[in-house]
């Protein structure tokens, strides 16, 4: 099922990187996002950044920011705050390790997180959401 999942996202029109807008991308993002966890031991004993998002309605509308932006997310199902599970958005530590820019967009998210202010949020969402399914607007 998984590999169908991943065929799947490969193959829709929306993640491309046509609808890429890093800044406008960091700021939505600091907004859905209300915190960053780095350097989580799971199971396995790799390393992975968790993304805990304020809302979970909104987890594929990030995850999609995420993706159109090259940075390969995974959506898992984590009990980290033993308040129950929580949908997360997970990236490996190897990835950000290899690569530079993703590292710098993570980094961006994480320093705006507490400043940000997007006056037209739910509007944007709905653009965001528009784009996901590939269209223009």
């Amino acid at each position: 099922m998984k590999i169908l999942r991943e065929i799947r996202d490969y193959f829709l029109p929306a993640y491309s990187v046509k609808y890429a807008d890093p800044e406008n991308d960091i700021k939505m993002l600091a907004k859905m996002v209300r915190q960053t966890e780095r350097l989580i031991n799971s199971k396995t004993g790799k390393r992975y950044v968790y993304c805990f998002l304020s809302d979970d309605k909104n987890l594929r509308t990030a995850q999609y920011l995420f993706r159109r932006n090259g940075v390969p997310v995974v959506c898992h199902k984590s009990h980290y705050n033993w308040s129950g599970y929580e949908w997360v958005l997970r990236i490996s530590n190897d990835v950000l390790d290899k690569d530079e820019n993703i590292n710098n967009f993570i980094n961006s998210i994480e320093a705006q997180r507490r400043s940000v202010s997007v006056p037209d949020y739910e509007e944007r969402i709905k653009i965001i959401k528009r784009q996901k399914m590939g269209y223009e607007r």
